[in-house]
């Protein structure tokens, strides 16, 4: 008999049919790290007020052929779906209605810590740490 308890890894296909189902409603914001749906911390004022400001920063200095993207699901891999605070991506005309950006997508992402920190400097730099523009503020 094992001692520890085994965990069941979501993939991404998982993930999208289990909100596809609606399974995650009422229940706050999710994302997928390392296999694992995890709860996200609530927006709290200080964190609103910097992505609301670090977003108007930025579409105001990337008048380039990009999207930025403002707390919305990415696809990294098999088992990392999270939802960066920011993401810039690359242009495309049906603006991913297709499928979600990837990491060949994938211009900058920005994580802005409040409450996350030792989350968002463990499991999920982890899970973003393929990318090679990435990054974590904290507020």
């Amino acid at each position: 008999m094992s001692t520890t308890a085994d965990l069941l890894r979501f993939t991404t296909s998982d993930y999208q049919r289990i909100a596809e189902l609606g399974l995650f409603e009422n229940r706050g914001r999710v994302e997928l790290i390392d296999g694992s749906i995890r709860l996200m911390s609530p927006i709290g004022p200080s964190h609103w007020a910097a992505v609301s400001r670090l977003s108007r920063l930025l579409f105001e200095l990337t008048k380039l052929n990009a999207i930025i993207s403002i707390q919305s699901t990415i696809q990294l891999n098999q088992y990392n779906s999270p939802e960066p605070d920011v993401a810039i991506v690359k242009f495309r005309d049906d603006f991913y209605q297709a499928r979600l950006p990837g990491p060949i997508d994938i211009l900058l992402l920005i994580e802005i810590s409040d409450t996350s920190l030792d989350f968002d400097l463990g499991p999920k730099k982890r899970a973003l740490c393929s990318l090679r523009h990435q990054g974590i503020l904290g507020c």
